[in-house]
């Protein structure tokens, strides 16, 4: 079923992004938790078995998971500071700009296929105002799977845009939706005719070596 747009606000749209890093940043310090816990598990294991090997390979692991929370934790607190400012509103406008432009297209959506809006002039994520992304600003498109046990159960259109982000926008599977990943590559390949197509390590680094700088 289409989403309605059309009583979108910037105010709303600073709601969600704050909300998701909030989210965010409360799965981090409980991440740190349980890492924190492991690390005193292992080191109660060597005193009380003086066994090494295992407790300082789950210590080690256990400290990686822990500095990765803590890194997590600080972009979060960072966006959540000042979250008008946020990455996607210092590329492509304020949050009554953007929430003005998604309100108007999205009535004349030219795809919604899962989680997934395509309109004539942007593409987005369902509730996710963060992956908003104008087609004329990607440079990079490819197709990522996902498979569990080698079982297909997950289809994405990864775009990069301009600035060196990128986002993974999901499509559904099945015969009833084939194809229609290839008609919104073709729409958006409208807007940037000099995208590039394909996972590689030359595109990448296409992407990486010519990312604008953000102000």
């Amino acid at each position: 079923m289409a989403r309605n747009y059309a009583a979108l606000t910037g105010k709303k749209i600073v709601k969600r992004v704050r909300s998701k890093h909030l989210q965010t940043a409360v799965v981090c310090v409980l991440g740190l938790g349980f890492c924190i816990l492991v690390v005193c598990g292992m080191i109660r294991l060597v005193r009380e078995n003086h066994e090494y090997i295992t407790p300082v390979f789950g210590m080690v692991l256990a400290a990686l998971g822990g500095w990765y929370a803590v890194y997590q934790f600080i972009r979060q607190m960072k966006v959540l500071r000042d979250v008008p400012n946020a990455r996607v509103f210092r590329k492509y406008g304020t949050p009554d700009e953007i929430a003005r432009t998604i309100s108007e297209e999205s009535g004349s959506s030219l795809l919604e296929s899962g989680q997934t809006l395509l309109t004539p002039s942007f593409i987005m994520k369902h509730g996710d105002y963060e992956s908003f992304m104008p087609s004329k600003d990607i440079v990079l498109m490819y197709r990522k799977e996902h498979r569990t046990n080698g079982v297909l159960d997950s289809v994405f259109l990864v775009c990069h845009d301009q600035y060196g982000d990128k986002f993974d926008y999901p499509f559904k599977l099945g015969k009833k939706h084939a194809g229609k990943m290839d008609f919104a590559v073709g729409e958006i390949v409208k807007h940037c005719p000099e995208c590039r197509f394909g996972y590689t390590q030359e595109n990448i680094r296409f992407v990486s070596q010519n990312a604008k700088p953000l102000n």
